[in-house]
């Protein structure tokens, strides 16, 4: 029997990496660590969110001398951990200005942590909510705009033979230029057109509102799919406005 994460959990305002999506059960453990700690070369300036596999701080990598967005992954199932991991590395070869640029992988203290380039603006569902007091033609022109970038990074993020598989509002950010950026490459993975449908996994992953009929008759994540979440998350908008 297949189960889902609610995909209502979300919050609006905010840094990248808050609201992950995946199978399993969100926790509403405590973050384990407080604001101004160290953990070994960072140290952790501002909790900036939490979610289904983490926690997200902005941090000073002592390392390099720059901030960063460090992302903490909960200490939940071994698949879970494995799936985030994998997806992050797969995005190290990626780069593209519609995406978050991710750096390493650590191992602090008894957690797996993400670094990754620190973004600042609105989930795409914010931004949305934004343009309701524009022009109608301004507002649109915008939307036509921000979708135009996700669809950019989801073509680069294809051209490398990847899918991301959970595109939706809180996965994708305007940041503080305007520009559109995709996030949380929790899910990320290969593809292949003669993928055989992965019947044997027991849970669908993702976020049901916005899965391809593909998905959920046959557990096939194609970049079709990722395009059909788009899809899905620009009509959204659409009757928002």
């Amino acid at each position: 029997m297949s189960y889902f994460r609610d995909p209502n959990e979300d919050t609006q305002r905010r840094f990248q990496g808050e609201k992950e999506t995946h199978n399993g059960v969100w926790s509403n453990e405590p973050p384990p660590w407080k604001e101004g700690e160290s953990l070994g070369g960072f140290v952790l300036k501002k909790l900036l969110g939490s979610g289904s596999s983490g926690f997200v701080y902005r941090a000073w990598d002592t390392t390099t001398g720059r901030h960063c967005a460090l992302k903490l992954l909960r200490q939940g199932p071994p698949d879970d951990t494995l799936r985030n991991k994998l997806g992050f590395r797969r995005m190290m070869r990626v780069e593209h200005p519609n995406l978050v640029r991710v750096d390493r992988i650590y191992h602090l203290d008894t957690y797996i942590a993400l670094s990754m380039e620190e973004v600042e603006g609105v989930t795409f569902r914010q931004a949305v909510i934004e343009m309701r007091d524009l022009p109608k033609e301004v507002a649109y022109r915008r939307l036509l705009k921000l979708v135009r970038d996700f669809a950019a990074g989801l073509a680069k993020i294809h051209a490398h033979g990847l899918v991301h598989r959970d595109i939706k509002p809180e996965n994708l950010m305007v940041d503080l230029h305007g520009q559109g950026r995709l996030i949380d490459y929790g899910l990320v993975d290969t593809f292949g057109l003669d993928q055989a449908a992965l019947s044997t996994c027991g849970f669908v992953l993702g976020t049901p509102r916005y899965f391809s009929p593909e998905v959920i008759w046959s557990q096939r994540y194609l970049p079709a799919g990722d395009i059909f979440s788009l899809g899905m998350t620009t009509l959204d908008a659409l009757y928002s406005l």
